[in-house]
């Protein structure tokens, strides 16, 4: 008897639990949305350049690489 109702008090929670988790949810991608759109309006993602396609400039900072046998 006991297990039940220790069986029957993990189910409510995890239900409330779970219908918390679903009625946020959509709030939560909303503010991810509107951070993102607020950082790009500070920070404009660059447009590709292809001026640096095959230039050696773009690669002056770059760590030397060695190749594995």
């Amino acid at each position: 008897m006991m297990d039940e109702k220790k069986n029957a008090e993990e189910w409510m929670l995890d239900f409330a639990i779970q219908q918390a988790v679903t009625k946020l949810a959509p709030a939560r991608k909303k503010k991810v949305a509107l951070l993102v759109e607020a950082f790009e309006k500070v920070m404009p993602v660059p447009k590709y350049e292809p001026r640096l396609k095959h230039s050696s400039a773009a690669f002056s900072h770059a760590r030397p690489m060695q190749a594995c046998s």
